[in-house]
C-alpha cells in the first residue's frame, strides 16, 4: 500500500487555513504533518499538525511536499527553500513577484526533479472541464468571446479583484486556446479586456461584491454559460448535471470541488503520476500569469491596452 504523502503548509490565512487545510484533512492520500503562519491569532486554536511560527522550523518536519499560501510577495523565496530541500511544491498565484523570479524557479525545479504546480484551480471544476471537452470536440471554436463577470468580497487575504481574480479567467482562457495572452487592458470599474492569437477575446468586471464567477462563451455559433459557484450544468448546451455539484448545492456545503482536484492531481505527481489528469497549471503557466498581471498593472497606469511579455 503507497504511503500517504507527507504535507506541509505554509499560511494559514483564507488560502491555506480556510481551504487547503481542510481539503488535505479530507484527502486520504495526504497526511498534514506541519503548519506555519507567523500571526499567533491564526496558530491559535485546533489544528491537525504542529503549527510553527517561522516557516524555517515547519520546513525543518521531514515532509514530501509544501503547499505555499503565504503572502504573494513571499512565494518565491519559500517555493525556492522547499526546491532546494527536495520538496514537491503546489505554490498559490501568482507564483512570484516578477518574471525573472518565476523562471528561476522554474529552472530550479526542473533540475531538481520537483513537481511544482500553480494554484489555478479552477481548471478543474467540472463545468470548466466540460467547456474544454467541447473545444476539444469541435463543438465550440476557440475564436471565442468570453464575457465574464467576477465579484469577491473584500477583506482579509484578498487584494484588488482585477489583479487577484482576473488572472484566474485570464488563465482559463489560455488553457483552454492553448495560447498566451497578447495583450491586456484595463478601464474604469474593474473592466478588462484581453486577447488572444486565435482572435480569442475575454470582457470581464472584477469588482468587490457579493460572490458571483459567470462567464459566457460564444463563437458566433455557439453559446455556453458557467456559472462555477451556483451551477449544476453549463447552461447553453444539453448536459446532464454534474453529480457532485447537485448534492453541494442541494447540501449547501459550499463546497468547491476544483481545490479538491487540483490537490489530488498534485498529490498523485507526487506519488508518481497514477491517476493524473491533464491540464494542470505548472511553471510556465505561472510564469505567463506573472506577465499578465504586470501588462495589467501597466494598463492602470496608461489606461491603454498593454502587450503582455512573451517568456
Amino acid at each position: 500500500m503507497t504511503p500517504p504523502v507527507r504535507v506541509t503548509v505554509l499560511g494559514l490565512g483564507l488560502a491555506g487555513g480556510r481551504i487547503h487545510v481542510p481539503t488535505l484533512q479530507r484527502l486520504p492520500q495526504a497526511k498534514l504533518v506541519a503548519l506555519c503562519d507567523p500571526d499567533p491569532v491564526r496558530r491559535a486554536g485546533s489544528w491537525p499538525a504542529p503549527v510553527f511560527a517561522a516557516w524555517q522550523d515547519a520546513l525543518e518536519v521531514s515532509a514530501d511536499a509544501v503547499v505555499v499560501a503565504t503572502t504573494p510577495e513571499t512565494h518565491a523565496e519559500l517555493t525556492a527553500a522547499a526546491v532546494s530541500l527536495g520538496r514537491h511544491v503546489y505554490v498559490e498565484k501568482p507564483m512570484a513577484a516578477t518574471v525573472a523570479e518565476g523562471v528561476a524557479l522554474k529552472h530550479a525545479a526542473a533540475a531538481a526533479g520537483i513537481v511544482l504546480q500553480v494554484g489555478f484551480a479552477y481548471r478543474f471544476h467540472p463545468l470548466w472541464r466540460s467547456v474544454r471537452r467541447l473545444l476539444d470536440r469541435g463543438w465550440l471554436e476557440p475564436r471565442m468571446v468570453a464575457r465574464a463577470q467576477f465579484t469577491t468580497p473584500g477583506g482579509e487575504g484578498r487584494r484588488e479583484p482585477v489583479f487577484d481574480v482576473a488572472c484566474h479567467h485570464l488563465d482559463l482562457v489560455s488553457w483552454l486556446t492553448e495560447q498566451r495572452a497578447l495583450e491586456v487592458q484595463v478601464s474604469d470599474g474593474g473592466a478588462v479586456g484581453a486577447r488572444w492569437p486565435c482572435a480569442a477575446q475575454l470582457l470581464g468586471r472584477y469588482q468587490v461584491g457579493p460572490p458571483t464567477d459567470v462567464v459566457t462563451l460564444s463563437d458566433g455559433r455557439r453559446q455556453v454559460t458557467v456559472d462555477r459557484l451556483r451551477g449544476w450544468r453549463l447552461r447553453g448546451r444539453p448536459s446532464p448535471p454534474v453529480p457532485a455539484l447537485v448534492l453541494a448545492r442541494l447540501a449547501r456545503s459550499g463546497m468547491e470541488v476544483s481545490f479538491t482536484r487540483a490537490l489530488a492531481v498534485f498529490l498523485a505527481a507526487v506519488r508518481g503520476g497514477d491517476g493524473v489528469i491533464d491540464g494542470a497549471a505548472g511553471p510556465a503557466d505561472g510564469i505567463a500569469a506573472i506577465a499578465i498581471i504586470d501588462a495589467l498593472r501597466r494598463s492602470v497606469v496608461t489606461g491603454l491596452p498593454e502587450p503582455v511579455a512573451m517568456v
